[in-house]
């Protein structure tokens, strides 16, 4: 092997090294996930927010990770819970 090119990528701008079908190993991965050696996985729903959207800063203490909704303020949702406590406890009086 000395002497001759390493065989690249087919993928343009790709320099790395091939593996199957003429891919390096990121774009044959990507195949066999997606189907498509170009298809990048879309980011999850609000994981750039930095701020929700009443203003509160999503970080350290204030966020919590709700299991089918992801990333939660915890601010708003101690005003949620008095405020519906508020409310229930006018109804019934």
């Amino acid at each position: 092997m000395r002497g001759r090119a390493r065989p690249v990528c087919v993928i343009e701008d790709c320099d790395a090294p091939h593996m199957g079908l003429g891919w390096c190993q990121k774009h044959y991965r990507r195949f066999k996930r997606t189907g498509d050696p170009l298809k990048v996985r879309p980011p999850v729903p609000g994981q750039k927010k930095t701020h929700c959207i009443r203003g509160h800063e999503l970080s350290g203490d204030n966020v919590y990770i709700h299991k089918t909704k992801g990333r939660r303020c915890r601010a708003c949702g101690r005003e949620w819970l008095r405020d519906k406590r508020a409310r229930e406890k006018g109804a019934t009086s």
